[in-house]
């Protein structure tokens, strides 16, 4: 894999370079001058590691799922953005009260038709990891303004309408929120983090790990929605209102 991803690294040098050279810095900061013509690829390298490409674009282009319509992000939910949430939840090993993840997080709409697993990189390109942590009802309401100010996030087990400074009616899996309990978040190592400034996951109660890959999780259930002869359609479900 290494390998391979040095080739992928030289192919994309050589074939992008549009000026006679182009000047890199050692580590002594002294210019030197590399031509593209200097770029080229060892053949006997590039014969070792040919089946390992070809192997991954097999892999990449293995069929998951069918999709019966594209399946985009937007505000305040959205149709990808539940569909990850609601997986996210649904596979994660540990239990927990909903989920909460980031549109940032979802990079590319999934098209309409054959969903292949080389799409899921492209939709989820990061190592993020499952994790749940534990928060008190004060630091949800932190995340309820969070979720306000930026018109809308990817959630699942959590319903509410925006405000300008927050959530009103709020339903944790169909129980109205209680500030004075606790509450167990299922999100990203990413986010838990304080990443995507989701601040409110300073200093959990608890922090527990899966090693469990969000991506993978997607892979797993498209999977299993594809060999079950069924399709992706999630819809909208008014979780989130404005």
């Amino acid at each position: 894999m290494r390998l391979l991803a040095c080739s992928a690294l030289l192919t994309f040098c050589v074939n992008s370079c549009k000026t006679p050279s182009v000047r890199l810095l050692s580590k002594t900061d002294v210019p030197i001058a590399v031509t593209a013509d200097s770029l080229s690829i060892d053949q006997a390298t590039d014969s070792l590691i040919k089946p390992y490409r070809a192997a991954l674009a097999g892999e990449m282009g293995k069929i998951l799922v069918q999709a019966t319509e594209p399946i985009e992000k937007g505000l305040p939910e959205s149709k990808l953005g539940n569909l990850v949430s609601d997986i996210c939840r649904k596979r994660c090993p540990i239990p927990s009260d909903f989920c909460i993840l980031n549109n940032g997080g979802l990079r590319v709409a999934l098209p309409a038709g054959p969903v292949t697993k080389g799409k899921v990189f492209e939709l989820m390109p990061f190592d993020n990891e499952i994790v749940v942590v534990t928060i008190t009802g004060l630091k949800v309401k932190e995340m309820f303004a969070y979720i306000a100010a930026n018109k809308g996030v990817p959630v699942s087990g959590l319903s509410g309408q925006l405000t300008s400074d927050g959530l009103s009616k709020v339903q944790i899996n169909g129980v109205g929120f209680n500030e004075n309990s606790n509450y167990r978040v299922c999100t990203t190592d990413y986010l838990a983090n304080n990443g995507d400034k989701m601040t409110f996951f300073a200093n959990p109660i608890q922090l527990q790990t899966t090693g469990y890959k969000l991506r993978d999780a997607l892979i797993d259930e498209f999977s299993q929605i594809g060999q079950s002869g069924k399709s992706l359609n999630p819809i909208l479900d008014g979780r989130l209102k404005n």
